[in-house]
């Protein structure tokens, strides 16, 4: 389990499942190279792990990034909870946006 995992995700976790909304932000830097602004600051890697950790399942190589985490730690302690939740009935509902803001673009710069 990588630092960003213990210190973000684990807390994440553990917050969702004691019914507190939470929220994962990465931000990160466009590159001005060659009169063009790219990205590169390693945000979608962060968040998600290399490409082909999204298609294997899971992944061998451990290279996930942090949401593919936070969703396993997080479905593994709900299927733990009703394990063990006897006769009881508990109940969970879980809701993930994804929204990603390119503000360069709606200033008016374009890539070459």
């Amino acid at each position: 389990m990588d630092d960003t995992m213990i210190s973000v995700g684990i807390p994440l976790v553990k917050d969702a499942l004691a019914v507190y909304n939470t929220s994962l932000l990465a931000y990160g830097q466009y590159l001005h190279l060659a009169n063009c602004y790219q990205t590169g600051s390693g945000k979608t890697y962060t968040l998600w792990g290399p490409p082909s950790a999204m298609v294997e399942t899971p992944s061998t190589n451990g290279l996930q990034g942090i949401v593919p985490c936070i969703f396993e730690m997080l479905f593994d302690n709900i299927q733990r909870e009703h394990e063990n939740s006897e006769d009881k009935k508990i109940s969970y509902q879980c809701r993930c946006s994804f929204l990603e803001v390119n503000y360069l673009d709606t200033l008016g710069h374009s890539c070459c």
